[in-house]
């Protein structure tokens, strides 16, 4: 679970891109000091969230799978499912493998990998996968939304949350319900 001082959608999604710039500066998303002082200066301004969350989901090999990082035939998917609300635009799309797509169906990527492999997660796909989800929540206006029961009356996904009325990786994608 995120520190108390992440209160918000926006500081949630600051604090996990802390871990995925943690896990490309070498430390490892496992690093707390590193992910808290990456989130620090994310919520300062600095450096700027979009440029650089833009410059890891854009460096992937379009050659290897997004989510298990395998060199083989890849194909273009959704990051976030059309049958969850997910735009069929380039900003949610990856590339990859046969396997995962069919693995991954249509679940919200923090949903198909669990809180407990949540930082197995590849930097790129996750990278971009919070971009997504902060456009996503820009429109929705719920960027700044810090009280977590309003959150939890919006999700589906309550069975899978260690403690309710806690901020988690859920809230961010719990919101995108199947239409």
């Amino acid at each position: 679970m995120p520190p108390p001082n992440v209160r918000s959608i926006r500081d949630l999604i600051f604090w996990q891109f802390g871990k995925v710039m943690s896990s490309v500066e070498g430390s490892g998303k496992s690093n707390h000091k590193v992910t808290l002082d990456n989130f620090t200066h994310l919520k300062m301004g600095s450096p700027g969230f979009m440029p650089l969350a833009n410059r890891i989901a854009n460096s992937g090999d379009p050659n290897h799978c997004a989510y298990c990082c395998k060199h083989t035939l890849v194909k273009p998917t959704l990051l976030l499912s059309a049958v969850r609300g997910g735009p069929n635009v380039k900003e949610n799309m990856v590339m990859a493998c046969g396997g995962c797509i069919k693995e991954k169906g249509d679940k919200r990527l923090y949903e198909w990998y669990g809180l407990d492999k949540r930082d197995m997660l590849p930097d790129v796909a996750e990278a971009k996968y919070l971009l997504l989800l902060y456009r996503l929540h820009e429109q929705r206006r719920d960027l700044d939304e810090s009280f977590v029961p309003n959150m939890c009356a919006r999700c589906d996904m309550e069975e899978l949350c260690p403690e309710k009325q806690v901020l988690s990786v859920y809230c961010l994608e719990g919101c995108f319900k199947k239409v």
